[in-house]
């Protein structure tokens, strides 16, 4: 079975999750495994979901968030929920990954050249 990951800072909701929520239907209809990996504001979905961090890691989110304002280092704090997504993303194997808005203070900039 191919294998589809998404990944989106939020799930089923705003106009790029509800987009991801619209590609994972499509693909399950073909017969794909379909992934979406998230950032925050869980909502249901046919998809099988990975949470990128936990709710202790609110606090990732905001310190990220600072440090871009205080030290302009964007797409460089969240390493260690960034590093747990990688091991999942070797875990699952998928076929294509499909990067939505990766921003939002969730991610370290993703070397996907690395999987």
């Amino acid at each position: 079975m191919r294998k589809l990951l998404q990944i989106n800072a939020v799930v089923n909701s705003g106009s790029t999750g509800r987009i991801a929520e619209e590609i994972d239907q499509t693909a399950m209809a073909k017969g794909w495994k379909s992934y979406i990996a998230y950032g925050k504001n869980e909502r249901s979905s046919q998809s099988e979901l990975i949470k990128i961090g936990n709710d202790w890691d609110i606090w990732n989110i905001k310190m990220h968030g600072l440090q871009i304002r205080l030290f302009d280092r964007h797409g460089l704090a969240s390493k260690s929920v960034t590093k747990k997504l990688v091991q999942q993303i070797k875990k699952i194997n998928p076929d294509i990954i499909h990067l939505h808005n990766i921003h939002g203070y969730y991610l370290k900039n993703l070397n996907i050249g690395s999987l």
